[in-house]
């Protein structure tokens, strides 16, 4: 969210409706990501109660090769 609209209670708003909907739905539980960076937003998450749980994330150029791409075999 940027500075300007922080501290007015929007962030909170928009988490109270993606909770209900997710009830609402039956979903067990809800998952996101943020930059480790975003201090304000890990603030935000941990004061509502969520917890951070580690990840490993991948990137792959599509130029790049990857094994079986000459039609031998899938990735």
């Amino acid at each position: 969210m940027r500075e300007a609209w922080r501290g007015q209670g929007i962030g909170l708003r928009l988490w109270q409706a993606a909770h209900a909907l997710a009830a609402d739905l039956g979903c067990p539980a809800m998952q996101w990501q943020t930059p480790d960076w975003n201090a304000p937003a890990v603030r935000f998450y941990r004061r509502l109660g969520a917890t951070a749980q580690p990840k490993l994330r991948f990137t792959l150029a599509i130029e790049q090769a990857w094994p079986g791409d000459d039609g031998t075999a899938s990735p």
